[in-house]
């Protein structure tokens, strides 16, 4: 597999040498059978799902802390099942890279920049504006997933489309609770469409 696999490469990280076992984007070892360069592509993929999943951890996380309002607890606790749940389904995304012989990215600049979806600035935002982005982040990451399915399918790589799958059902059913959250109040328009 690739030679730089094998810990030669050398880099400078506050003025410490660091050997690497194995760097970002390389191939240690073809376990599954599906060849280095069809595993290269797929972990490639997964790094970016990676990537933005704790991108999205990091959302769910600042809206849980800064959520304010009428509905505080219920979203308050909404919010804490979203970014515990993303943050389970990064790891599992990340052993998924681990079994195709990749390295998961990991690091918090590292995966700022791979990610397809955009951190929101600093700053607590209007509530339904911070819950608006969120629907748009899992609209995105579904559509990427899909894609990335298709990819795993083509290359025949069945476990990660089956792991993926499994993520795409996840990120609607957030999708789904946070547009009912979304929706205005049916009980006063109805009421106001009576009189």
């Amino acid at each position: 597999m690739a030679n730089n696999a094998t810990g030669q490469q050398r880099a400078s990280t506050r003025n410490e040498t660091v050997r690497f076992r194995q760097e970002l984007g390389t191939i240690a070892y073809d376990r599954i059978g599906l060849g280095e360069e069809a595993l290269k592509r797929m972990a490639g993929l997964l790094n970016q799902d990676l990537a933005t999943y704790y991108t999205l951890f990091h959302l769910y996380r600042k809206h849980h802390w800064c959520v304010q309002g009428p509905q505080f607890y219920e979203l308050h606790l909404l919010l804490e099942k979203f970014y515990t749940e993303v943050d389970m389904h990064g790891d599992l995304i990340a052993e998924r890279i681990r079994v195709l012989g990749g390295v998961p990215i990991s690091g918090p600049a590292a995966q700022q920049q791979a990610a397809y979806i955009e951190v929101e600035p600093e700053g607590i935002l209007p509530l339904r504006q911070s819950l608006e982005g969120d629907l748009k982040a899992e609209g995105e990451i579904a559509r990427r997933l899909r894609e990335h399915i298709q990819a795993a399918v083509e290359l025949g790589d069945y476990g990660t489309e089956d792991t993926l799958k499994e993520l795409l059902t996840a990120v609607e059913e957030r999708a789904d609770a946070l547009a009912h959250s979304l929706e205005r109040e049916t009980l006063v328009a109805l009421d106001a469409d009576l009189s």
